[in-house]
């Protein structure tokens, strides 16, 4: 995140990474810190992928295949996917954690 973004500017990360705000001392650019398509309101995914539109932090951190795709708790494919898919590129991936993260850049 620091070599794709100054300090304090905002990042977002999806679906499930509310610890990477405080890892990498960044506001979130929404204002929802855990997004889950199974949990909560289409209105909430269109709010953000307003949100990234307009704010466009950066840096987006997107773990794919993730726990919570794994247990039914979200689905990857929703408005803020095809967002960061519309206008982020895959800068670098995180594979020593052991999951699919990867970080995204305007």
């Amino acid at each position: 995140v620091d070599r794709h973004s100054a300090s304090g500017e905002p990042i977002f990360a999806t679906p499930y990474l509310p610890m990477l705000y405080v890892a990498t001392q960044r506001p979130n650019v929404s204002r929802f810190s855990v997004l889950l398509s199974q949990l909560h309101p289409p209105e909430f995914f269109a709010e953000t992928a307003e949100r990234l539109r307009a704010r466009r932090p950066p840096v987006v951190v997107r773990q794919l295949q993730s726990f919570a795709v794994r247990h039914g708790f979200h689905r990857d494919g929703t408005v803020v996917d095809a967002e960061i898919n519309a206008h982020y590129r895959v800068a670098e991936a995180w594979p020593k954690i052991g999951l699919e993260v990867l970080v995204w850049t305007r």
